[in-house]
């Protein structure tokens, strides 16, 4: 049976939001067992909050990666992959990204009609993802399908399952032949020096995957379907590449890849907004709503990639912020730009686009599009 509630608040999820951010402080879910947080300063200041511990007993392999850690483990299991997506890291990586677009581009050259999200959406962050970590490209698929949480609770567990035997095995190989790859300089930090529990590694190699792929491949279908909708935000890019940036900015603040990251809980009794919190108590920041604050925001339910400042928290704030947000940008940044340059304009592929119903994947957490249609 279709839950009717849950469709339409899949398909849009402002109203429920804007309901949320009508209230002083935050308010208990029961059907999310946690306090949600949905305004801006508030979900600011819960990032930053030493009494708030990330340690809410994630289960399987997620239970032991950066997201499920304090500090100090969670600054040294975060070291490990600082480099490869610090700015030199990221900058090394620009002309593989543009050549990756550029050859999804030459593979459509005689189509009129594509899914955005099967071609270029999905594709390309997973064909980034598979190079930094040394993987077959022949694996892309499988590894595509365990990444889509989207079928419940024993779909992500079984999921999860695969991505760790997956990982086993790779781990096994690195061990006996090294790669120029992410996973092992991994081994590494566990061999020398004990930076890394096994356990960890092979967990830091599956957030890796699934961080990397889906929080970009949201944001390029996300991305996508705004300029649709938007024909004259759409004109002003194509006019002045120069605006992509800014662009890409607005896309995360206005239809954000992630809109429920980590759940957090209360180290010890604590007070939000003006609402106690007692200790052990589950709290869930939604940054979709935050990032349309109308108290930050002006006219927050405006898609205007020319908003200045934009302070979104598309990617997180503080020590738990996304280390792979500017990897993120840039190849949002570098796909959009090659296909501004190459495609010319693109339209939605459907009968009526006023009474289009994107496909949306089932999945409360993120925020990303199951495809989309288009022509050129």
């Amino acid at each position: 049976m279709v839950d009717a509630a849950a469709e339409a608040f899949r398909f849009d999820p402002y109203p429920t939001y804007n309901r949320w951010l009508a209230q002083p402080g935050p308010f208990h879910s029961p059907a999310h067992g946690a306090w949600i947080v949905s305004r801006h300063d508030q979900v600011s200041a819960l990032f930053r909050n030493p009494l708030v511990t990330n340690r809410t007993e994630k289960a399987g392999v997620l239970g032991d990666t950066m997201l499920a850690h304090d500090p100090p483990d969670h600054g040294r299991l975060r070291s490990l992959v600082a480099d490869a997506f610090g700015g030199a890291g990221v900058r090394a990586l620009e002309s593989r990204i543009a050549a990756l677009t550029d050859e999804q581009i030459d593979s459509i050259a005689e189509l009129s009609q594509f899914d955005f999200v099967e071609h270029f959406a999905d594709r390309i962050p997973g064909r980034v993802m598979m190079g930094l970590l040394g993987l077959p490209i022949a694996d892309l698929p499988m590894l595509r399908a365990c990444a889509d949480m989207a079928g419940g609770p024993e779909v992500s567990a079984r999921n999860m399952g695969r991505l760790s035997d997956y990982f086993a095995g790779i781990i096994r190989e690195r061990e006996s032949c090294p790669g120029e790859d992410l996973v092992t300089p991994l081994l590494a930090a566990q061999a020398h020096g004990g930076r890394a529990s096994m356990t960890e590694v092979l967990a830091t190699c599956v957030l890796l995957l699934l961080a990397g792929y889906e929080t970009t491949s949201s944001l390029l279908g996300n991305g996508m379907l705004l300029l649709l909708r938007h024909p004259d935000q759409y004109a002003r890019v194509r006019e002045d590449p120069e605006l992509i940036g800014p662009a890409v900015e607005e896309m995360l603040r206005f239809e954000s890849p992630t809109h429920f990251p980590s759940v957090r809980a209360a180290k010890e009794p604590m007070e939000i907004g003006g609402q106690s919190i007692a200790a052990g108590d589950r709290i869930l920041a939604c940054l979709g709503a935050a990032n349309r604050d109308p108290s930050v925001f002006a006219d927050a339910d405006r898609f205007d990639i020319g908003r200045a400042p934009n302070p979104h928290l598309a990617f997180g704030i503080g020590i738990h912020g996304c280390p792979g947000a500017l990897l993120s940008r840039t190849e949002a940044r570098i796909v959009f730009t090659r296909i501004n340059a190459r495609l010319g304009e693109l339209h939605l592929d459907v009968s009526d686009p006023r009474t289009f119903r994107p496909s949306w994947r089932r999945h409360e957490r993120v925020r990303g599009l199951r495809s989309l249609p288009v022509r050129r």
